[in-house]
């Protein structure tokens, strides 16, 4: 859990969440759906794996937004506000 939460709060651009691990979980928890589904006739397993692999599929996606953001702030010239930062100056409140 607070690797979660450090990954939403940190400034590093979510170094510490590891992609491979979390692809690992993310094959374990639909692999494990399938084959409830399949084999065993689990319904309700199947659909807690399911969530739990779309779960980890959510930390995928929120971890590389998060270092999108971060490339693009450290490319960013100094001089511009920090509302313009984290999106490059490409979207700006009208």
């Amino acid at each position: 859990m607070f690797r979660r939460w450090s990954a939403c709060q940190g400034r590093n651009g979510a170094s510490a969440i590891s992609y491979p691990t979390w692809l690992l979980w993310t094959g374990a928890n639909a692999t494990t759906a399938m084959y409830t589904a399949t084999n065993l006739n689990d319904v309700w397993l199947a659909f807690v794996s399911s969530i739990y692999a779309l779960c980890c599929m959510v930390v995928i996606a929120l971890t590389e937004f998060k270092r999108l953001v971060h490339r693009r702030t450290k490319n960013v010239s100094p001089h511009r506000g920090d509302r313009d930062r984290a999106w490059g100056g490409h979207l700006r409140a009208a």
